[in-house]
């Protein structure tokens, strides 16, 4: 194994990309709008549903199969960037279009099927939630004049949502060092991963072509990334954050540039989700010298799978909740 993908944070079980520090990050900040209301197209942005599934081991041949497949939030209408929360309590932040052709922030609740309005900005678009690693949650706000997009962060105090650090225009972005450095996607021609000091924003380029997933080690020492060639194909490329040596960690399948990982106790990278067309595939580290197909919902009508989102724990029946994005077949 090599010395880049050591992690020295322990977990249970097997935990999810992105491990944040001991505080509560599990509560999201007070719903500014309670609603029921579905998502609505925004001119320029694909309409976008997010599905549900579980993901099952197969206790006869240890495979893995992800199972219960459905349309969850399935408006025609733009859908996006599921992220569950941590530790996992059962919801998930996702973006969603509003009447204003912009984006506001959400929370879902898989037990309940309610969802929250978390933000509400008609002037400016918020998208990539994740959980900020102080409480709360980050995402990147765009000005009002749609030109510079900056990370934000909207806390349990209900403050309106400060920025981060000052670097952009900026598309994605990673908490990294328990929130001490992001890694973010710079807006560039072509797009350059950053690490960014948070204290002083002094800003570091590590690579050209990365693509828009930017998942964290347990521990906060380790980015890992998908990178891309001129012919368009990605790989998912491992990071270490002090340095900013890289080492090739797993090609994605053709045509895909999403995945999502799963860590094994020890903090290394144990599992790799990711889209091969219209089907969800898996990666076993420990087992598997190719990627294999774990669903696929062609039949339900969708042409393409996106971003890709894994729960920290299982549910009652001891699966594990996976939530994903897919863009229908156009009639």
């Amino acid at each position: 194994m090599s010395p880049l993908f050591k992690s020295a944070c322990a977990v249970l079980l097997v935990s999810v990309a992105g491990c944040q520090p001991a505080s509560d990050v599990s509560k999201a900040p007070e719903a500014a709008v309670d609603s029921s209301e579905d998502a609505v197209e925004v001119a320029g942005l694909p309409i976008a549903h997010i599905l549900s599934g579980k993901i099952a081991l197969n206790p006869d041949d240890s495979a893995v199969s992800i199972i219960d497949i459905a349309p969850l939030l399935a408006s025609p209408a733009y859908q996006n960037q599921p992220t569950f929360l941590q530790p996992y309590d059962g919801r998930f932040y996702y973006v969603a279009g509003n009447e204003d052709d912009k984006t506001d922030l959400w929370v879902y609740d898989l037990s309940s099927g309610e969802k929250s309005q978390v933000t509400q900005t008609p002037d400016k678009s918020e998208f990539s939630p994740k959980p900020a690693p102080d409480g709360g949650v980050s995402f990147i706000q765009e000005s009002e004049d749609g030109e510079m997009t900056r990370v934000h962060a909207l806390h349990d105090s209900g403050d309106a949502g400060a920025a981060v650090i000052e670097t952009g225009p900026v598309g994605y972005y990673e908490w990294l060092q328990g929130g001490a450095t992001l890694a973010v996607f710079y807006r560039s021609e072509p797009p350059m991963l950053q690490f960014v000091d948070v204290a002083s924003g002094e800003a570091r380029d590590v690579f050209e072509n990365v693509g828009r997933v930017l998942l964290s080690s347990p521990d906060g020492a380790v980015l890992f990334a998908a990178r891309g060639d001129e012919a368009g194909d990605y790989e998912i490329v491992a990071v270490d954050v002090e340095n900013g040596a890289s080492e090739v960690l797993l090609p994605l399948p053709p045509g895909a540039q999403d995945f999502f990982l799963a860590f094994s106790e020890e903090g290394f990278p144990a599992m790799a989700y990711s889209s091969m067309g219209t089907q969800l595939a898996t990666y076993d580290f420990a087992n598997d010298s190719v990627w294999h197909r774990a669903a696929d919902i062609s039949e339900l009508g969708y042409g393409s799978i996106t971003r890709i989102s894994v729960a920290g724990a299982p549910d009652k029946d001891g699966n594990l909740p996976v939530v994903f994005v897919a863009h229908p077949v156009e009639e």
